[in-house]
């Protein structure tokens, strides 16, 4: 390791010449394009990069994620060794930087450029990493975790390994790595395996891996050592792609050739000769980066469409009603669609589904299902907290919602414990610590302007190498955004002038294109729409009811006379828009005291006011809800409005909440209907919808809510440390009945959830098929 020369000074500062030195970390992205392999419409595979400097509201804006390359022919280590040698050639950018321009200084500066880390989705970043894939025996990239006996046959396509996890098996399916033809596990297997699965393993070493890969290259070089590698990769987990066609290529060198070994190695060592210098991954040149570290959890996959996909095929359900995702940031979902398409769903869907689910999966599935589901509903929020104020008090309340959502999953069936994302989830901790909030390097949002990039990415100016060559495939990008390459420092460089500037100084179709438009309009904060009813005296109002003395500084005349009016709803300072009726948490007289809990009653003007002048409430009249006990069944507490009224201006309101009535109490069915519209006309179509019955002030804060997340969270029930043992002993055993039962009855395992995706077709649970309330909806 170089140290600094106490006498020259730091080495950036030497090279700088007294310019200023920026470092710039990226996060690099890869992923395909497309799903579809066909063969007109084939998949590409995609480089992305986004500065990982910028704050979180603009790290995702589509202005600043940059196009590097794309390709159908090339895989994606292969890509990358195109990427890494610019980086190698053009002077060494890693070691002397790269020269830029600065246009704000107007000056020259040296940028050091480094990867942060690598994005992608599970499948992409094991083959990063060198990894076999989720089907192996060693199934984590990060940690040497062992999986069950039963280990994918192993395949000379990459994709067959590392996007086997693409495929959704349900539950009977994933039951044949328990119970095999060849060996049925026990008790005592089967326990061991699940307590390695939920705890995290030896870490993996870069040095190792690459030692590893160098090892089986060398015994490429040697006849007959075709074998002794494929059970090096298994017993390793260790599998990399990019060696992958070299190791075929020299195994093919002296398949046709008949004769001794000494024949044989001749061709197989002139083929050696033509190999290039580096025959390994391109991904041990990057400087400071170790793929098996700097590979964060994608939550998008892992989450989403992984435990709430998995667990909503299971346990189909279609009894959310159209309250049900209020004050949630989303927009209405139709439950049909949810039903009748749940192979088909998408991320935002599952958002949706997972933050409700505890409040209408209560009677439809059975209890240790349910517990798994308010365990998930619960960790999610966690998960996707933007902004962390106490790291360790966060990453404390994360590990203890991670095991307890690993501990109700054990104890409801230890056959999910064969799917990979169930360890992967427990790494989100330390990539958390390591690099920030999950939702710097969730990928849901590139992923969405990768789909929209489809036009440029098959356009047909685009230039390649010879496909039959080993070059990787280049691509000539005529956006200046994609070029890495610094500016020699001289060349004359030209600012944009006053007159182009003025077309993205505010929102409009341009900044929208470019993606340089902030996420709400802070123009509209404290704005509210008025109501219908004419205006009034003070008294009349409701306000004026509850706090008459509140405004005894104003002239009488102000006061007695039609001066005051009412709106219907108001923008909040975070963008939430808040009605009339709806919960909101409003900001406590005592700062360290958690925030309360409230129903807007009225959003009152005064005419000519300041406030009225700009559109905004004078104030907002609250009423208070009193925070009750933890509710067991939905682990979330429980509000009851409580008749005290609070008058508020519009600064203390923080955001809307989600609250839900207590249906599992009040034992609420679907015996009411509602008109169904279409293309927003009432028709005369019916549906069932749920008759909210008992008290209608028993609530329940869902703080499962995403949205707005940091908020609720001095208002979450604390989450106890489960018994970890204990859960995966209670599951084993349950587990191992069934087993006994089943080959006692001779009936087929049956299938508790929906088949994977393609041509497989999606099986519906029968039992929520013959439940009374299935055809209710999830309506919006």
């Amino acid at each position: 390791m170089d140290m600094t020369n106490p006498v020259e000074g730091n080495q950036w500062r030497i090279q700088a010449s007294g310019a200023r030195v920026y470092a710039m970390p990226i996060w690099l992205y890869c992923d395909d394009t497309s799903g579809n392999l066909s063969k007109k419409w084939n998949k590409h595979n995609s480089f992305l990069f986004t500065p990982a400097g910028l704050p979180r509201t603009a790290v995702h804006q589509e202005y600043n994620v940059h196009f590097l390359c794309t390709s159908n022919l090339a895989p994606p280590l292969e890509m990358l060794d195109g990427i890494v040698d610019q980086l190698e050639q053009f002077r060494n950018a890693w070691e002397h930087g790269i020269w830029a321009w600065d246009c704000v200084h107007e000056e020259y500066v040296l940028v050091i450029l480094s990867v942060l880390a690598l994005l992608g989705d599970n499948p992409m970043q094991s083959e990063m990493a060198c990894h076999i894939g989720s089907m192996g025996k060693y199934f984590c990239r990060i940690c040497k975790v062992k999986g069950h006996g039963t280990v994918a046959k192993e395949s000379n396509s990459a994709q067959d390994t590392t996007r086997a996890e693409d495929h959704d098996n349900n539950i009977a399916e994933e039951f044949s790595g328990i119970c095999t033809e060849t060996h049925k596990e026990t008790m005592e297997e089967l326990v061991t395996r699940v307590k390695q699965f939920v705890k995290i393993g030896e870490a993996r070493c870069k040095d190792e891996t690459v030692a590893e890969l160098k090892s089986m290259f060398v015994d490429a070089s040697t006849v007959g050592n075709q074998t002794r590698i494929k059970q090096r990769k298994t017993a390793t987990g260790i599998k990399d792609t990019f060696l992958e066609s070299f190791l075929n290529c020299l195994a093919q060198s002296y398949s046709k050739i008949r004769g001794g070994n000494s024949v044989k190695q001749e061709a197989l060592n002139r083929v050696k000769e033509t190999l290039p210098a580096n025959v390994i991954s391109p991904v041990w040149r990057v400087k400071g980066l170790d793929p098996h570290t700097d590979t964060p959890v994608e939550i998008l996959h892992t989450v989403l469409l992984g435990f709430v996909k998995y667990f909503w095929r299971d346990a189909i359900s279609i009894r959310i009603g159209q309250n049900k995702l209020k004050c949630l940031g989303l927009s209405n979902l139709n439950g049909h669609t949810l039903v009748q398409y749940a192979g088909s769903l998408v991320g935002r869907d599952f958002r949706a589904i997972a933050q409700i689910a505890p409040f209408v999966l209560h009677d439809l599935v059975p209890k240790d299902c349910y517990d798994t589901w308010v365990a998930l509903s619960n960790l999610m929020p966690l998960i996707w907290q933007p902004e962390i104020d106490d790291c360790t008090d966060h990453l404390n309340k994360l590990t203890v919602a991670i095991d307890n959502f690993l501990a109700c999953t054990a104890m409801w069936t230890p056959r999910w414990f064969n799917k990979s994302k169930f360890h992967i989830i427990l790494h989100v901790v330390d990539h958390i610590r390591r690099f920030g909030p999950a939702a710097l390097f969730a990928t849901d949002r590139i992923r969405h302007i990768l789909s929209g990039a489809r036009i440029l990415i098959r356009d047909p100016n685009t230039k390649a190498h010879n496909s039959e060559s080993n070059s990787p495939v280049q691509f000539e990008v005529s956006n200046s955004s994609s070029d890495i390459h610094g500016l020699p420092k001289s060349e004359v460089n030209v600012v944009v002038g006053k007159g182009p500037l003025t077309l993205i100084r505010r929102p409009n179709i341009i900044t929208d294109y470019l993606g340089l438009d902030t996420l709400q309009d802070t123009t509209k904060y404290g704005q509210c729409i008025r109501d219908s009813l004419p205006l009034r005296t003070y008294m009349a109002t409701e306000t004026g009811q509850h706090f008459p003395d509140a405004l005894a500084s104003l002239p009488r005349n102000i006061l007695e006379g039609n001066n005051f009016r009412t709106c219907k709803s108001v923008v909040l300072f975070n963008g939430d828009i808040c009605k009339i009726g709806d919960w909101v948490l409003a900001v406590n007289h005592t700062a360290e005291q958690s925030p309360i809990v409230a129903c807007v009653r009225e959003l009152i003007q005064r005419k000519d006011s300041e406030a009225d002048m700009c559109l905004h409430p004078d104030a907002i009249l609250l009423e208070c809800g009193i925070i009750g006990e933890s509710v067991a069944s939905y682990s979330m507490p429980a509000v009851r409005p409580h008749g005290g009224f609070l008058l508020y201006p519009i600064e203390q309101i923080l955001c809307t909440a989600n609250l839900q009535h207590q249906c599992q109490l009040h034992k609420c069915a679907a015996s009411g209907t509602d008109f169904i519209y279409e293309e927003r006309v009432k028709t005369s179509k019916t549906k069932l919808a749920i008759h909210h019955s008992g008290d209608p002030g028993d609530l329940i804060l869902n703080t499962a809510q995403m949205h707005n997340a940091k908020h609720m969270q001095g208002l979450r029930i604390p989450i106890r440390q489960p018994d970890m043992n204990l859960a995966i002993l209670e599951g084993a055993a349950r587990e191992i009945r069934t087993r006994t039962n089943d080959t006692t009855s001779g009936a087929p395992l049956t299938s508790t959830s929906v088949r994977g995706r393609g041509g497989r077709g999606r099986q519906v649970n029968t039992s929520l098929q013959q439940h009374s309330q299935v055809q209710s909806v999830l309506q919006g």
